[in-house]
């Protein structure tokens, strides 16, 4: 008797820069119970940087640990047959997270061309086709979507995997390598973590100079660095064009915490409109608009190397640092007087 499950995913998470929660987030944001909980985090970013040459590093403070808080994820090491235990994880409404080679895989970019080990989230079977329906990276043309995988090819590559790559690859393992099966906890919060935002934005409060190496900077200080850092460039600091690749990540990632800042301000408003969220979401919008502006610019130079361009995006990264300067005091203005109000 065929069968087939598909388990609710949401592909355009926004997080396509942040991996390891872009699969999860694809979990969590097609369940609307969590979205209190997901406007609850990814209030900071954070720079870590320590090489001279190197465009700094800049990531979500959250990390892979909060998805307990809302998700059961269990490591799979073994199984008589990968197929039926997959069948039944998903039967059972259990979500397969898993690692292959791309380099085996026929959907992927990177078919018979070169090693990649990386995630796939795992969320339907069809018996009529012998398939799995999966969410990856660079698979079918798409930068993140869904692809087909077949049976026999799955059974393949996991028994491959297991026999080949277990240690070589095992600095994944609290990545979710090399299988994990994740269920939506019954328990999950659904409510808004109003304390955990507040004292989240009393930390991001954080700066640092680019004129040392080991640095951590975080909150609107970030862009205050950034100015300096491209103040730098502009009078001959030292970057190879290779670094460009990660500059414009970083650009993605500042983008998407501007919209998910709005987003998050909208969500409040929907329980009162407050002048402190007003003014706070209008600073925050400014922001975006001033990296959409960057985005550009950082391309024409990347394209052309003209130095002036160069300054305009460092004057641009003080403009959002004083933004954000205003916004986030805004917002804890409004997170304390929505506490004083539930009292």
């Amino acid at each position: 008797m065929t069968a087939k499950r598909k388990l609710p995913v949401t592909a355009k998470t926004g997080f396509f820069t942040e991996c390891y929660h872009n699969f999860r987030l694809s979990i969590v944001l097609a369940h609307p119970e969590l979205t209190p909980w997901y406007y609850s985090h990814f209030c900071n970013l954070i720079l870590q940087s320590n090489r001279d040459d190197q465009f700094p590093f800049i990531r979500f403070e959250d990390h892979l640990d909060i998805y307990s808080e809302v998700l059961e994820e269990r490591v799979v090491l073994e199984a008589a047959d990968w197929v039926e235990l997959i069948r039944q994880a998903l039967s059972n409404g259990e979500y397969i997270l898993l690692y292959f080679n791309w380099k085996n895989i026929r959907s992927s970019l990177y078919y018979q061309k070169k090693d990649i080990h990386h995630e796939a989230l795992l969320y339907a079977y069809d018996d009529e086709t012998e398939t799995f329906e999966l969410l990856a990276y660079d698979v079918e043309g798409s930068v993140y979507g869904s692809a087909r995988v077949s049976y026999e090819e799955c059974r393949r590559e996991l028994e491959r995997l297991l026999a080949e790559d277990l240690r070589s690859q095992k600095w994944f393992s609290y990545y979710g390598f090399p299988v994990q099966r994740i269920s939506v906890k019954p328990s999950a919060p659904k409510e808004l973590n109003l304390k955990r935002l507040y004292f989240a934005l009393d930390r991001g409060r954080v700066k640092a100079s680019p004129h040392h190496a080991d640095v951590f900077a975080m909150g609107f200080y970030i862009y205050a660095y950034l100015a300096e850092f491209f103040a730098q460039l502009a009078d001959g600091r030292y970057l190879h064009e290779s670094e460009h690749v990660l500059w414009n990540i970083v650009l993605n990632k500042m983008l998407q915490h501007k919209k998910l800042s709005v987003k998050r301000i909208e969500f409040f408003a929907a329980d009162g409109d407050s002048p402190f969220l007003r003014r706070s979401r209008d600073f925050f919008e400014e922001a975006r608009r001033h990296l959409v502006s960057i985005m550009g610019k950082s391309l024409r130079y990347q394209q052309g190397g003209q130095t002036a361009l160069l300054k305009e995006i460092s004057e641009a990264m003080y403009a959002i640092y004083q933004l954000e300067k205003r916004a986030a005091p805004l917002l804890m203005e409004y997170l304390v007087d929505r506490q004083l109000n539930q009292l």
